[in-house]
């Protein structure tokens, strides 16, 4: 499931339960950030950290920081909400926050909201970060010695080593992940799907020396629903055999949403269904 962001009160009291809600894939909670402190050693520190705290769910699959709530830990190790810590000067805040991230990270131009709400119990900033379609680094104007990168987990944050940082750089097919992630949530459930190039059939037929021969035929189209997408596929549904198919990311061009509602797909490869049987075959498409 993507993130959801947090935009108003309505959002924020939704999302977080006091003694409940724990921190997760798409969610941490910060009480605050030394952001006024007037050692510069201090400020820098704390921007760094921010800057931490947003790279993480840019490198993964999005998430929000709730600034100005507390947490506690539960005895299974759990860290879940306890209150509200007001946030003091949200104006000021919002501005320190827009100079780290100009500062700090690379790309600074990634997609983020940051959003004051004022709860029934006190003002939280809530800062929206959808997934980024490339690595953003952590790069600190104070040294520039060297990147880190960090990425959010069900645990929390963790570093990425040499190797997968190279196979993110490598993952062509990550923004048609996030893309097939978005179309599926956003759509109804009987999502038929129009495919480019179609879906087709190979007809088995019989020739006069009782030998069979293959041919394409465009009568015998299939048509496909999108029942779901997953870390490595687009799954489709065959329409009318219910046969499942999955497509790997690196065989799609886009997905997107037409205007009549149905999702669309633009495929790299022709794939064709073997008539009599559950087969499915990928023939680069040459057009």
């Amino acid at each position: 499931m993507s993130y959801k962001a947090i935009e108003t009160r309505a959002g924020s009291e939704a999302t977080v339960q006091f003694g409940t809600t724990p921190e997760s894939l798409h969610l941490e909670f910060k009480t605050l950030y030394r952001w006024t402190d007037e050692a510069s050693a201090t400020k820098q520190a704390e921007a760094i950290e921010l800057c931490r705290d947003l790279a993480q769910f840019a490198n993964a699959e999005g998430g929000v920081l709730l600034v100005g709530v507390s947490e506690e830990a539960k005895p299974d190790g759990r860290k879940v909400a306890s209150g509200i810590v007001s946030v003091q000067d949200p104006d000021g805040f919002v501005r320190w926050v827009e100079q780290a991230v100009r500062n700090n990270l690379v790309p600074s131009t990634f997609s983020k909201t940051v959003r004051t709400v004022d709860t029934s119990a006190g003002l939280v900033v809530a800062i929206n970060v959808p997934p980024h379609i490339h690595l953003v680094g952590l790069w600190p104007q104070a040294d520039r010695r060297g990147i880190e990168y960090v990425k959010r987990n069900n645990h929390g944050k963790g570093w990425l080593n040499p190797d997968e940082v190279e196979e993110h750089l490598m993952d062509g097919s990550r923004a048609v992940r996030l893309a097939a992630k978005r179309v599926f949530e956003g759509t109804s459930a009987t999502r038929f799907v129009d495919i480019v190039p179609p879906i087709a059939m190979w007809v088995a037929t019989m020739s006069e020396q009782l030998a069979y021969t293959a041919q394409l035929s465009r009568d015998h189209e299939v048509q496909p629903i999108l029942k779901s997408v997953d870390e490595h596929h687009v799954v489709l549904s065959m329409s009318p055999s219910a046969t499942v198919l999955h497509v790997p990311y690196p065989l799609i061009k886009s997905i997107w949403v037409g205007a009549d509602g149905r999702p669309a797909l633009s495929l790299a490869a022709r794939i064709i269904r073997e008539a009599g049987g559950e087969r499915m075959s990928f023939y680069l498409d040459a057009l």
